[in-house]
């Protein structure tokens, strides 16, 4: 019996919280793609099928001025 409503293949164990976040609220891909930037992370790829394919990837901290 199938026991996940969705699977998630990334290497990085931050990106199961994307399908979580847009379950469960009313946010965007958009949205979503700057909460995970502004927490030093870059959404590279993102394909919605029956299972989630995401790649994740650190990024450089933005400064205070932009």
């Amino acid at each position: 019996a199938r026991i996940a409503r969705r699977t998630v293949l990334s290497d990085n164990a931050f990106s199961v919280l994307m399908p979580i976040l847009h379950r469960f609220f009313p946010i965007t891909h958009v949205e979503m793609r700057d909460l995970f930037e502004a927490n030093g992370f870059r959404v590279d790829d993102w394909e919605r099928e029956r299972t989630d394919r995401i790649t994740v990837s650190p990024v450089a901290p933005r400064d205070a001025a932009g």
